[in-house]
């Protein structure tokens, strides 16, 4: 079983000097580069909610250029007040309270911590209580290329039998049957209670691997076109206020071109109604909207609906953001199609890029053809 460490919030609750918080990285601030410069983290307080715990294993996911010297020491204690300055404080809360500089709360606790190694990839820890808090001092002639992504602590393994009664336990040794019986559950067990004690690192969509990204995006209703990683979690982000903007025209706007890459043309039926009933195209705008008020037309470019299986999705889509009593209709916009000199929109714009209309192989149609309107005579 393990303890890990490697999100901005723990971070967060550290006290840094010469370190910055970038996404869940702890990452150096750049130094002149002309004389090594130093950098020092204490971490918040990681509670192993057993008084007298005996820390043991400490991993690092870092990353540095070579000449870098990191010296780690640890500080355990059952309780979170100490008195740095011959007060009691509580811990965690003195080495973020900025009242004193960073390097002088450094210096005034420098002597609680007890040094475990210098820098490598993992050490042993010598120290024992419910808390421990980390100490980091990084001297780098590049500072900024130092970068913290995780901290590892490894819990003792657990055993069933430390639970039982001492008759159950007196005079064993792991070769006998009992012990080696009792591990078959060990591994069940423990391994069972790691992943709930892991579950909500392992649905944090922040740090969660691209394929539990998709599993944690189909509980929020985002699928259809690939995807990649960042892009999933900036949607996952935005979930809350996409779901706030449900059943209005710009929520329709944001799902439909989230789904099908293009942003769609929406037309609800009060945006035509008088040119229905009183244009001079009434029959024209009739036939192309109808006179269902409650009705909308989306319109989309052909590419965006050239899967038959993407338009079943799509429309299933559109129909989750839509009240329950609004029909509607996807309207495909082939190259070439204008609807009059001013359209329904109201605005002098074409609806997608003109291009001739080819009737055969040799012959092309250039002139303008207009739904609506009249062309002046030449």
């Amino acid at each position: 079983m393990r303890i890990t460490l490697n999100r901005s919030s723990e971070w967060a609750r550290a006290l840094l000097d010469g370190l910055r918080v970038e996404g869940h990285v702890l990452r150096g601030i750049e130094n002149s580069g002309l004389t090594a410069e130093s950098a020092h983290m204490i971490s918040g307080s990681i509670d192993s909610y057993e008084h007298d715990h005996v820390w043991d294993r400490i991993s690092f996911d870092w990353s540095f250029t070579p000449n870098t010297n990191c010296r780690i020491s640890c500080f355990a204690s059952n309780t979170k007040i100490v008195e740095p300055d011959g007060e009691p404080v509580d811990f965690d809360n003195w080495l973020t309270d900025e009242k004193n500089s960073a390097q002088r709360r450094v210096d005034l606790v420098k002597n609680l911590f007890t040094q475990v190694t210098e820098l490598s990839g993992d050490g042993l820890l010598t120290c024992r209580g419910r808390y421990l808090w980390l100490k980091l001092d990084i001297a780098a002639q590049n500072r900024g290329s130092f970068e913290l992504r995780s901290v590892s602590l490894a819990l003792p393994d657990e055993k069933i039998t430390d639970y039982l009664p001492d008759v159950y336990r007196k005079g064993l040794v792991e070769s006998d049957f009992f012990p080696r019986f009792m591990a078959i559950f060990d591994s069940i067990f423990f391994d069972l209670e790691e992943d709930i004690n892991r579950i909500g690192e392992r649905l944090d969509y922040r740090i969660a691997g691209e394929d539990m990204l998709k599993y944690l995006a189909a509980w929020i209703g985002i699928s259809g076109q690939p995807i990649s990683g960042n892009e999933l979690r900036e949607r996952i982000t935005a979930a809350i206020p996409e779901y706030n903007m449900s059943g209005t025209r710009e929520g329709l706007s944001r799902a439909v071109e989230n789904q099908t890459g293009f942003k769609p043309i929406i037309v609800e039926h009060h945006q035509v109604e008088k040119m229905i009933h009183e244009g001079r195209d009434r029959h024209t705008y009739s036939g192309l909207f109808g006179t269902n008020p409650y009705k909308i037309h989306i319109m989309l470019p052909e590419p965006a609906l050239m899967k038959r299986a993407g338009i079943a999705e799509l429309a299933r889509r559109i129909k989750s953001c839509l009240p329950a009593h609004i029909e509607f209709e996807i309207v495909p916009l082939r190259q070439g199609i204008r609807l009059d000199m001013h359209t329904y929109l109201e605005i002098n714009s074409y609806l997608s890029n003109y291009s001739g209309i080819v009737v055969e192989e040799r012959s092309v149609l250039y002139h303008d053809v207009y739904i609506g309107g009249q062309q002046d005579e030449q």
